[in-house]
């Protein structure tokens, strides 16, 4: 029996996919404008925070310079004995030195003593200026200023003391932002940049830019500057805005403004990041024309689709109705599916049957996971957070978070802190062996971002490692598989390394396993499947995790398990026990594998033997962390647990499991088959080479002992 597909269901379908193309490529043009002027806004606002980084690398290195030029001995005497001529010509080395702009100094009560550029200069009273008054009071002080209406520097003082803490006066050092910076700062941003000094009556005056500015042009910028006092009030207090249009001549452009501030906090100038304002989409005539021509070809293909759709799936579906309504009619000829019908749907009753037993896993072990989840979980930040401040003050150092008193340390961060100029953090996590972790606004991206510091002390010092390190982590996170946690950034910041990635609503292996000691089989199939499919993405790439342990692994509210912290291992020190101390010390294990491992870093009871004695991580050693984990989570101990950390490692070392015969004695579980105990116990075979080589071989194997379909 053959069937005829009707007219007016193939008209039906091509008017609707056609309606739905309509709509779709319409709504891409729009969202193409829109992601466009979004990503020229995100871009402008990061090269304005760079411009500031810039000018804080800037302000530091005056800084770094002076305080080791006032530290010579025969300096400090000259000064403490007020001896001007010499005073004079130290300011003139300082000056050449530091490659400041010029150089002065002042004596204990804050008179100027000599100027590099003002060789007669002296007797002024400063201890009334807010950055001589900071250097007075023995801090090192930074700042902005100006003079007349062309000139824009940066300045530094730092004080001049003895070893025993005595004042002997301040060495003021600047930095004039002159056309010269302006076209260094150009390069390192890809933007042009317009420094502005405002005078006493609040009028901005362009001092220097990296773009031509005929008199119209200039004229425009300063009408710009003068008149929107809206847009530089908001980028004086840090708030986040939208970049402003303004045509120069015949060009359109986008501005950013930002201020800059005195040591006191008043506003003596800024500066304008500018990129040309060109279209959201060149060239869109062509990208219509190729749009009209795609909806043609994606009506034929329905209609061609449809045919093959009925064909394949429709026919033999209507056959089986058929057959159904025969039976019912009392006909046992029409027991048999004309055309291979019956086959068709048996395979397709057999897929649902597998898929549904997989859904049944998954869902076992989302119970579990929300189980373990305590009532009152925060709940995740969905507003962006607003930067409190003045952005003058953000434009001389990122705003990270103030130095607290106790040992708290320099991970100890609290909620509305940021880092980077980028995270807002929102709450902490939790604290492990190699670094605590927070929940942060990620304000680049626009989402919930987990992000890990790593203890200071336990990094390696060798600065190739560990740029070897991160980049390893940046290529995890490239992967984008399912259950590999994806890696958006990572970077240095308060002396140490952060990780930033996906936010996961979920809690880890462990804290399931301590609530729900001995998984069940369906749902330690589930954990398999999952764990070793993120890691055979791994080593499909010659990538080895090297530090698995349950508290890497987090399932969420919904039953998918993600790995983290791949690559971590890699950025910490060998052989080295952790620093004592802290706001939350190191745990006995990582200790303890400091001392005992020559070679890597990570949590002895699921390291493979050979890791313990040197070998560097490999495939076959996230195998056998896999293979205790599982143990783990069958019999609810691993199979060389002891009261101490020493205990286990000297028991992993003497012994391995055999084959269904655990070396700590634990009753049998009757409900986990056999096959099951045996390929666990393979994968913690003691040689190497007695497991299976990669997780994509080991994953192959269970599901030849235990099939999806």
């Amino acid at each position: 029996m053959t069937s005829r597909l009707p007219v007016r269901t193939f008209v039906g379908t091509l008017l609707l996919v056609g309606a739905v193309l309509a709509a779709v490529l319409g709504t891409a043009l729009i969202g193409a404008r829109r992601a466009a002027a979004a990503s020229a806004e995100r871009g402008l606002e990061q090269a304005a925070d760079l411009v500031a980084q810039l000018l804080a690398g800037r302000s530091r290195s005056l800084a770094g310079g002076a305080r080791v030029f006032v530290q010579g001995p025969y300096f400090r005497t000259l000064v403490a004995e007020r001896r001007r001529d010499d005073i004079l010509d130290q300011t003139f080395e300082a000056a050449e030195q530091l490659d400041a702009s010029w150089v002065f100094i002042t004596d204990a009560a804050g008179v100027l003593v000599a100027k590099s550029d003002e060789p007669s200069a002296s007797g002024d009273v400063l201890a009334g200026v807010p950055l001589i008054a900071g250097a007075l009071r023995g801090q090192a002080t930074t700042g902005f200023g100006g003079s007349g209406d062309s000139l824009l520097f940066l300045a530094t003082a730092v004080p001049i003391t003895a070893p025993g803490g005595t004042s002997f006066g301040v060495l003021v050092a600047t930095s004039r932002l002159d056309s010269a910076v302006a076209a260094d700062i150009a390069v390192a941003t890809g933007s042009n940049v317009v420094f502005y000094l405002r005078d006493d009556a609040g009028r901005a005056h362009i001092t220097a830019a990296t773009i031509p500015l005929d008199s119209a042009a200039r004229s425009t910028l300063h009408g710009a500057l003068n008149t929107d006092t809206v847009a530089v009030a908001r980028a004086a207090t840090g708030a986040r805005l939208s970049p402003q249009s303004l045509m120069l001549g015949d060009s359109s452009w986008f501005t950013y403004p930002s201020a800059l501030n005195t040591a006191g906090g008043t506003e003596v100038g800024g500066y304008l990041v500018l990129r040309p304002a060109t279209g959201p989409l060149a060239g869109a005539a062509w990208f219509r024309q190729a749009l009209l021509v795609g909806v043609v070809l994606a009506l034929l293909l329905a209609g061609l689709t449809t045919l093959l759709v009925d064909r394949a799936i429709a026919s033999p579906l209507r056959h089986l109705r058929w057959d159904v309504q025969r039976v019912a009619e009392g006909n046992p000829a029409a027991q048999a599916a004309p055309d291979g019908a019956a086959p068709e749907i048996t395979a397709l009753a057999g897929d649902l049957a597998a898929w549904r037993r997989m859904i049944d896993a998954r869902d076992r072990l989302s119970r579990l996971a929300t189980a373990a989840m305590p009532t009152d979980d925060p709940p995740v930040a969905s507003d962006p957070p607003r930067l409190r401040g003045r952005r003058g003050e953000q434009a001389l150092a990122l705003p990270v978070p103030a130095a607290r008193g106790g040992d708290a340390g320099p991970l100890h961060l609290e909620a509305g802190d940021w880092l980077v100029h980028r995270y807002h953090i929102e709450a902490r996590q939790g604290g492990g062996p190699s670094g605590v972790m927070y929940r942060a606004f990620d304000r680049a991206r626009h989402e919930t971002v987990a992000l890990k510091l790593v203890r200071p002390e336990l990094l390696t010092p060798d600065a190739a490692a560990r740029i070897a390190a991160l980049q390893f982590i940046r290529q995890v996170g490239a992967l984008g598989q399912a259950h590999l946690a994806r890696v958006h950034d990572v970077g240095e910041a308060l002396e140490t390394v952060f990780i930033s990635s996906e936010w996961i609503h979920g809690r880890s292996l462990r804290v399931i396993l301590d609530a729900q000691p001995g998984l069940d089989a369906h749902a330690l199939l589930a954990v398999a499947r999952q764990l070793l499919s993120g890691l055979a993405a791994l080593h499909g790439r010659q990538l080895v995790h090297g530090n698995l342990q349950p508290e890497n692994i987090l399932i969420s509210a919904g039953g998918r398990l993600t790995i983290t912290d791949a690559g971590v291992a890699r950025l910490l020190r060998v052989s080295e026990a952790p620093a004592r101390g802290g706001a939350e010390g190191a745990a006995p294990s990582l200790h303890v594998s400091g001392r005992v491992m020559g070679a890597t870093v990570g949590a002895p009871d699921y390291m493979a033997p050979e890791q313990l004695i040197g070998a560097p991580p490999s495939p076959a050693g996230d195998v056998y962390a896999v293979g205790v984990m599982l143990h783990e989570a069958l019999r609810g101990r691993t199979p060389f647990g002891r009261q101490t950390p020493l205990d286990g490692l000297a028991a992993k070392l003497r012994h391995t499991p055999g084959l269904g015969a655990p070396v700590v004695p634990v009753p049998e579980r009757v409900d986990a088959p056999a096959s099951l105990e045996q390929w666990i116990a393979a994968l913690i075979a003691a040689e190497p080479r007695e497991r299976p080589a990669s997780a994509r071989l080991a994953l192959t194997q269970l599901d030849a002992l235990f099939p999806v379909e």
